[in-house]
């Protein structure tokens, strides 16, 4: 009769430990994919819910911090960017509340209550720079592009360019020559409207991803001649003015006023949008 001696049943006793942690490792890494997954998809609603709740009892500070959580998680969104401008309203923070706003706008342009309380906040700020008056056709052209979307301004000119090609192929193949007229003006038509959406599309673009503007969110900032702290003084803007980012350096902005004025703010002051 065989006997095992202890030191080979400590050996074996081991590798049945090891064998059951490898077996438990798969069961313990998929519970966590799927606690996660869970938590993921319906963490978000719950806090939103626990956001709209916190709002309506007037605590627009812990409102605040759970939308911003919500952002944090998901997709930026206009309604989300609306309501936590709302709350930095509510709070007496005019440089936020215009941040989330102007956020809002942008992924939303025809949001009309974030325009309308975008205004409104607008008008009680201290700075009111001057913009120099331009010509009605640029102003009408740059209001005109900020109605919709780069992607719906896409779609839109997608559309006429197809109808403009399918005119075309009716043109050439049509007999008589009213319905070939007819086709063609359609295809010129259609061609130089599509070119008019596509050159929206593209102010869209320019406006929202290529130039950048910040909020003031400080109480006051200073705009200095140079990067630095040793540069001297040009003017002070207060919180809520909207400035147009040139350049980003070294936790400085380089900042252009509306009436062309330049200079220096530090970053930690203001917020791109």
């Amino acid at each position: 009769m065989r006997h095992s001696s202890p030191y080979d049943i400590r050996i074996k006793m081991k590798i049945k430990a090891i064998l059951y942690r490898l077996y438990l490792l798969p069961l313990i890494i998929l519970f966590t994919v799927v606690l996660h997954l869970f938590s993921f998809g319906q963490n978000p609603d719950s806090i939103f819910t626990m956001a709209n709740e916190a709002y309506r009892n007037g605590n627009f500070s812990e409102a605040a911090t759970l939308y911003s959580k919500v952002l944090k998680e998901n997709p930026a969104s206009a309604a989300l960017y609306f309501n936590l401008g709302n709350c930095f309203y509510k709070l007496q923070k005019p440089g936020h509340a215009i941040l989330n706003y102007e956020r809002a706008l942008k992924e939303e342009p025809m949001h009309r209550d974030a325009r309308f309380n975008l205004t409104l906040v607008n008008s009680q700020i201290r700075d009111n720079i001057p913009v120099p008056r331009r010509l009605f056709l640029i102003q009408w052209w740059e209001y005109g592009s900020s109605l919709l979307p780069v992607s719906w301004w896409m779609v839109i000119h997608m559309l006429f360019f197809l109808l403009a090609l399918v005119s075309v192929a009716f043109f050439l193949l049509k007999k008589g020559n009213r319905t070939k007229q007819t086709w063609f003006r359609t295809a010129v038509t259609a061609l130089v409207v599509s070119l008019l959406i596509l050159g929206l599309g593209l102010q869209r673009h320019y406006d929202t991803r290529i130039v950048k503007h910040a909020i003031v969110l400080s109480d006051a900032t200073t705009l200095m001649s140079g990067p630095g702290e040793g540069s001297s003084v040009l003017t002070e803007f207060h919180e809520g003015t909207k400035l147009k980012v040139n350049r980003i350096e070294k936790g400085w902005y380089e900042i252009e006023t509306p009436d062309g004025h330049k200079g220096w703010i530090p970053a930690g002051d203001a917020e791109i949008i």
